[in-house]
């Protein structure tokens, strides 16, 4: 019976994820950004945002009609970064508002509705910001800069979060050492297609106010533990299947894994003995090449040479037959050959063994 017939199934598999239970998937630095600022300094933060607010308006009238269809329940929210020289506008929930003002304070609503971040509150969002905008490559993602991410430029970002290593025995599937920020476009476009929703984001300010909710304790970490395991689980499981319809041999029990190797253990020894025999010839064949050069460099003619060692002769080396059989002086073409020799390469390119031949 083939061994591949009854193929692995690993949705019967039960996830053990403990291992990845302390994983962080994303952190920000806090503490080191807080800067509280005086009334007459948020009142002067205020006065730039009105000046700028011809320029936002520009920027709002580039965006896509699904952007603002998807945000059209967000509230526009003012940062800045440490130094206050520089303004950011953002749009977030009102939930996501009202949780800032519970846990720090310091969100001061503006005469027309939007709001102005200061102290711990601006620090936290502006450290997940630069999470998101930068390290999750949401703002270069964003091509066009219709601040809607495509599927085509979702490719881009790197929000990724996959197990470095699945080990299956019994009825349990474990996951260890987990790798984050990596590329969405790891993944098959099947599951690309399947997870983009629980690994992605359409826009950026969407994505953000998703990490805002994730960080339930508001200490700058993601944890693994925050998302939903369910999900998570059902992608580990659908990652595996992949692997293994890539290379059946993942799925092999250790008993199936001896079958296989006892089946194909004569082709693996006849391709061994093939390749050390191609090896020996190469090696014959150097040292051949090396005696009848020598045979040359001593001789006059080819007088004292067999009928095969003529022919090698002509065969390696033509222009020095050449010489001999016309009675030129050797000698002064020996640094010429000497290099040849030294120089030639004779190696074998080993083949791999194609076991599903």
């Amino acid at each position: 019976m083939d061994i591949f017939s009854d193929s692995f199934n690993p949705y019967g598999k039960i996830v053990d994820d403990k291992a990845l239970r302390k994983s962080t998937i994303s952190y920000v630095s806090i503490n080191s950004a807080v800067v509280t600022r005086d009334s007459k300094q948020n009142e002067l933060i205020n006065e730039k945002i009105n000046e700028l607010q011809d320029a936002f308006e520009a920027l709002d009238e580039l965006q896509h009609e699904d952007k603002k269809e998807l945000e059209k329940e967000f509230v526009k929210v003012y940062f800045t970064n440490i130094t206050g020289n520089k303004i950011t506008q953002i749009a977030l929930s009102k939930e996501a508002v009202i949780f800032l003002n519970k846990e720090f304070g310091s969100v001061h609503q503006r005469k027309d509705g939007s709001f102005l971040l200061d102290g711990e509150s601006n620090a936290y969002v502006w450290g997940w910001y630069n999470e998101i905008a930068q390290n999750q490559n949401y703002l270069q993602a964003d091509a066009n800069k219709d601040g809607l991410i495509d599927d085509e430029e979702k490719l881009n970002l790197k929000s990724l979060f996959i197990p470095n290593r699945l080990c299956y025995g019994g009825m349990f599937l474990s996951a260890h050492d987990m790798k984050t920020h990596r590329n969405f476009s790891d993944l098959s476009e099947e599951l690309r297609e399947k997870y983009k929703d629980f690994f992605t984001s359409d826009t950026l300010n969407l994505a953000l106010d998703k990490a805002l909710r994730l960080d339930r304790d508001f200490d700058g970490l993601v944890k693994y533990t925050d998302y939903d395991k369910n999900i998570y689980h059902n992608f580990i499981k659908d990652l595996l299947n992949e692997l293994i319809k890539d290379n059946p041999l993942l799925g092999l029990s250790k008993e199936d894994f001896d079958q296989f190797l006892e089946q194909y253990k004569e082709k693996i020894k006849q391709e061994l003995a093939k390749r050390n025999e191609e090896k020996l010839k190469i090696f014959q064949d150097k040292d051949d090449k090396e005696k009848i050069y020598t045979k040359l460099l001593s001789s006059t003619d080819l007088s004292t040479l067999s009928i095969e060692e003529k022919n090698l002769a002509k065969k390696y080396f033509p222009k020095l037959v050449q010489m001999l059989e016309n009675k030129q002086n050797v000698q002064d073409f020996n640094h010429l050959f000497q290099e040849l020799l030294h120089t030639k390469s004779f190696t074998i390119t080993d083949k791999i063994l194609d076991l599903k031949a």
